[in-house]
């Protein structure tokens, strides 16, 4: 639904609350063409309806300052739309296949020299990457890696340049470039299945380190599958050999215990014993609390540090973000977690290693 004030000639009117199901974005596979200024346009269920020819669409212009923020992100998905469609159309007429790789590097720099005097395409490639989106991605990517906001919106992608599909702009090879074989959720055929359909296994195949951790409690849900009884009983293959470390394999190491057993339960742990000011990212030791309903749990506690302040009367007070030993989390029936020197931040599902 969209509210707005509509206008033709020195007519206006508001709208609210008005349906509509179909979005078009212009310009799409046209390379002479910059940006998608005046693109954009959408078709209430009631204008699909009209007798006028193709209906009646909208076309957006500036938005209101309450969606100012969500109209930004559009606006720069849109421009995005156009320029894939337009690296495709590029590489069609030099009779390249597109993949996923491609837009590691190759469309940033093509993009830029087919658009790059434009100043809208120029605060659009500035753009990204500065979002809250891509902003603790962007230590790992190149500024011109696009293959994160391709996979992420796949479906709209392959949906725009599907309706702009037409006998005046064909788009079919467009639309048949094997990247979206890698990335299009609903057509997965980069990889090709392991088994011939209605023969994949009803359970999953893991090692038997893998088993060794979670058969306990997804005995059901996991098949074993020994590899071939060689000398060190592994698989490898050949051409992997030299690369492989020149080490032995030794069987993994667990420590475990049953829950009842919190009161006693002491592992040789790291303590570094400082003490000293505070800081924000520090890693915290306590005492355990012998007075709160977490009297059971192991001997120390640890905590990350995320802000410190001192209060009016002269106290040092700190925000924290509990860390737990695996034994403290709920799977703590009959634990089996290959290494003690792990702990969990639960808030965002981590395993941080935080003990050498």
């Amino acid at each position: 639904m969209f509210d707005g004030t509509i206008r033709s000639g020195d007519k206006q009117e508001a709208l609210h609350c008005v349906p509509f199901e179909t979005l078009s974005i212009g310009n799409i596979a046209t390379l002479a063409a910059h940006n998608i200024n005046n693109q954009i346009w959408i078709q209430s269920c009631i204008g699909a309806k009209s007798p006028v020819p193709g209906g009646v669409w909208y076309e957006f212009g500036r938005p209101a300052k309450e969606y100012k923020n969500h109209w930004e992100a559009f606006e720069w998905l849109a421009l995005f739309t156009k320029c894939v469609s337009d690296s495709l159309e590029l590489c069609v007429e030099r009779g390249e296949k597109v993949g996923l790789t491609y837009f590691h590097r190759d469309f940033a720099t093509h993009m830029r020299s087919v658009h790059g005097a434009d100043p809208v395409f120029q605060q659009w490639i500035t753009a990204f990457g500065k979002g809250n989106t891509y902003q603790r991605l962007m230590a790992y990517l190149t500024p011109d890696d696009f293959r994160i906001p391709m996979a992420t919106h796949a479906e709209f992608l392959w949906s725009q340049l599907h309706a702009a599909d037409s006998d005046e702009k064909s788009l079919r090879r467009h639309l048949k470039q094997p990247v979206w074989g890698e990335i299009l959720p609903s057509d997965l055929t980069a990889i090709k299945p392991a088994h011939p359909p209605g023969e994949a296994r009803d359970r999953y195949v893991v090692t038997a380190y893998v088993a060794s951790l979670f058969e306990w409690i997804f005995s059901e849900g996991i098949q074993l599958i020994e590899p071939h009884h060689n000398k060190d009983g592994i698989i490898i293959d050949e051409k992997l050999k030299n690369l492989l470390p020149k080490q032995k394999l030794r069987p993994p190491q667990f420590y475990t215990f049953h829950h009842e057993e919190y009161r006693t339960a002491i592992f040789d742990r790291f303590t570094t014993c400082t003490t000293g000011s505070i800081k924000v990212g520090d890693v915290v030791e306590l005492r355990r609390d012998i007075e709160t309903r977490w009297k059971k749990s192991t001997q120390r506690w640890y905590a990350f540090v995320s802000d410190t302040w001192t209060t009016t009367t002269g106290f040092r007070e700190l925000k924290i973000l509990w860390l737990y030993w695996p034994e403290d989390v709920a799977l703590c029936m009959s634990m089996k977690y290959p290494y003690s020197n792990e702990v969990l931040l639960p808030m965002i599902g981590l395993m941080v290693v935080i003990f050498q």
